[in-house]
């Protein structure tokens, strides 16, 4: 393991990563929705292997979403990380009494032991490096943009910016 992939999984175990960005293309783009909830929360580590790690937490991230979603990270010393793989192996979640009322317990904090396999794909060095990254992401966010509003022209049955009227 190269000593820059043991220093961005150390710091994604302790929390001190915290990704300002994460691009999934099965969703929409959702800036403080998804830098908050798209986090992963660690209770505890149970493997940490190069590129493979299994912990007691959560991760809002469906098992099948991946391997679209991306973790860009937008400072300088942050990383760009690649999860490629994700499994839920075992819930492992609080739940309170069961209540004969509601047909059920409460679940009180929803976690499980969860499986990432992931790749460094790189480092933000520089400024320039950052600004570059921004740039990326709003093309992508434009793009992602143009297509949703043409695919809502099409369904609605209104004329789209490139045809002309006769």
């Amino acid at each position: 393991m190269e000593p820059s992939e043991r220093l961005e999984l150390s710091l994604i175990q302790n929390g001190l990563i915290s990704p300002h960005i994460m691009i999934d293309l099965s969703y929409r783009f959702e800036w403080e929705r998804i830098s908050t909830l798209r986090v992963p929360y660690m209770d505890e580590v149970i493997t940490n292997e190069p590129g493979h790690l299994i912990f007691d937490g959560y991760f809002y991230i469906e098992d099948g979403a991946v391997p679209l979603q991306r973790i860009i990270c937008t400072r300088e010393g942050d990383f760009h990380v690649e999860i490629y793989e994700k499994k839920t192996l075992e819930d492992t979640s609080e739940y309170g009494p069961y209540d004969e009322e509601e047909g059920g317990a409460i679940c009180f904090f929803p976690t499980a032991i969860i499986e990432l396999r992931y790749r460094v794909l790189q480092k933000i060095e520089t400024r320039d490096d950052r600004i570059k990254v921004e740039q990326q992401i709003l093309e992508l966010e434009k793009d992602m943009f143009e297509r949703e509003e043409e695919c809502f022209r099409k369904r609605m049955g209104f004329k789209t910016h490139n045809t002309k009227s006769t």
